[in-house]
């Protein structure tokens, strides 16, 4: 019995004792493949998760978004409503706009664009002594001498104490040659401005033109 099991094969012990050893190993390793499952069950769990809060807040902002535009929209209407409710601009209001944009070309000497507008603005507002002026000086600016004696004399009948208009005209007689008229107005504006930062190039002038 001895002699017998010391010659027992190898392979029949291993193979006895290799059962619990194998069946151990694939315990081991069933135990480490369903720990790595775990951790990748977790980390998709977690991935689905921060997914899903992404998908949640976007939804959210999405939704915030909506109702903002939806407030601007109603806000738009309301406004165009009002405006559709407001009664037209009197012809001086609307003056004024076409008077401040013929302005805004003069100083971009624009004359052309300036002239169109101020003579809109006088259109609606004829009466208006500062409107009246511009436009006749921005004709004068323009080189339009004989039109620009129409619209500054216009706006001294409007308001006779309207200095820069004389000033103004006697420029333009100036440029027509007439010297006699130039003079005329030049002291008019001298009596109605004597404070005037331009009065010493304005009686300068009148000195030169006493003589002629």
């Amino acid at each position: 019995m001895r002699i017998a099991r010391e010659r027992k094969p190898r392979s029949c012990q291993a193979g006895s004792e290799g059962g619990e050893f194998i069946f151990e190993l694939q315990q081991e390793s069933l135990g480490e493949a369903s720990k790595q499952l775990d951790e990748e069950a977790i980390k998709l769990n977690n991935e689905l998760e921060r997914i899903q809060k992404e998908v949640a807040a976007k939804r959210e902002r999405n939704l915030a978004l909506r109702a903002k535009v939806e407030e601007e929209r109603a806000k738009l209407e309301g406004t165009n409503a009002n405006r559709g409710n407001q009664p037209p601009k009197s012809k001086t209001a609307q003056a004024q706009e076409h008077h401040n944009l013929g302005l805004k070309y003069y100083r971009e000497k624009k004359y052309d664009e300036a002239v169109k507008e101020l003579e809109q603005a006088v259109k609606l507002d004829p009466r208006n002594a500062t409107i009246v002026n511009n436009l006749g000086f921005t004709l004068y600016r323009f080189e339009r001498y004989e039109e620009s004696l129409v619209w500054l004399r216009k706006a001294i009948e409007i308001d006779q104490q309207r200095a820069v208009a004389y000033a103004n005209l006697a420029e333009a007689y100036m440029k027509l040659g007439k010297t006699t008229e130039a003079r005329q107005y030049y002291e008019k504006y001298a009596e109605l401005a004597p404070n005037s930062p331009s009065i010493e190039y304005v009686r300068k002038r009148i000195e030169e033109l006493k003589g002629k």
